[in-house]
């Protein structure tokens, strides 16, 4: 009966567990895309200054994408770089290649288009 009643428990401490790491993840997975999707709503706000957009930008480029999505990563610093360009801000300019770079240590491999 001993034996029996210690699986039992060994099994419930399993379930909530596991139970526990499942709603942990859930819910960090909703929190990141309810900020993924305020931030993208801050980089497409014209109203707003250029240096808060970028910071947005920047923002989604390496919290969202750099680890997991490393070729969105890429492209969002091009954009970066791009915008930062134009409104003549170097230091969102450096910004974007550290993050290209980065992205290029975390995988070597990506397809770079239109380096020509």
């Amino acid at each position: 009966m001993y034996h029996y009643n210690q699986q039992i428990r060994h099994s419930i401490l399993s379930i909530v567990v596991v139970s526990f790491f499942f709603i942990i993840s859930t819910q960090e997975a909703s929190a990141q895309q309810i900020n993924l999707d305020s931030l993208m709503e801050v980089w497409k706000d014209e109203t707003l200054p250029d240096t808060s957009r970028l910071q947005a930008l920047e923002k989604i480029t390496w919290d969202v994408h750099v680890y997991t999505q490393p070729d969105s990563a890429y492209y969002y610093a091009q954009i970066l770089y791009d915008f930062a360009e134009r409104k003549e801000l170097r230091i969102h300019m450096s910004s974007a290649l550290h993050t290209q770079g980065a992205v290029l240590r975390i995988k070597p491999k990506i397809v770079i288009r239109n380096l020509a």
